[in-house]
């Protein structure tokens, strides 16, 4: 019974041996399939991300330098025949790597130019012109209450000249 039990237990450990090398072999086989797919993957995500990001990054460019033309502090192109008159550029032809040359100081210096330093931004030239109209308003409304101030007194010294008349007036 022993040399029975020998073999079988030889043959469990035998058929045993073969699954493990045939599940190793499948965890390879496996490995190396998953593998090649996330080499492919990386491959084409790292392409189409590529594109895609240098695609909103010309149209990021190109609205940057659209909104700063409408505001009025990017310089159109200069013409060469010695005025200062200025194309006005479509920036839908331009790059974004020539929109982006020396963005920063073309549009610093225009802004001081169109500023003339006393507004830190926009918002700031909006706001202060804001109070500015405010300010007129009110000084219209000051004036405008004087002047009726000033009626009423007038109206009030004719009353007084009226009522000290009529009490000077034998009845």
């Amino acid at each position: 019974k022993s040399a029975a039990h020998d073999v079988d237990i030889n043959k469990v450990q035998s058929d045993a041996n073969k699954l493990d090398r045939w599940r190793n072999d499948d965890v390879n086989k496996h490995k190396q399939d998953m593998d090649a797919v996330y080499e492919e993957l990386d491959k084409k995500l790292y392409e189409t991300n590529f594109i895609t990001l240098e695609e909103l990054v010309s149209k990021l460019a190109r609205g940057v330098v659209k909104l700063a033309q409408v505001i009025g502090v990017f310089p159109g192109a200069r013409m060469d025949d010695g005025t200062d008159e200025e194309l006005d550029i479509d920036v839908e032809l331009l790059n974004w790597e020539d929109c982006c040359i020396n963005m920063v100081p073309r549009v610093e210096k225009m802004w001081r130019q169109q500023s003339s330093q006393k507004h830190r931004s926009v918002l700031d030239l909006v706001n202060k012109k804001a109070d500015h109209s405010v300010l007129r308003l009110l000084q219209i409304s000051q004036q405008h209450i004087e002047g009726q101030l000033e009626r009423v007194r007038h109206e009030r010294e004719l009353w007084k000249e009226v009522v000290d008349k009529r009490n000077q007036q034998p009845l």
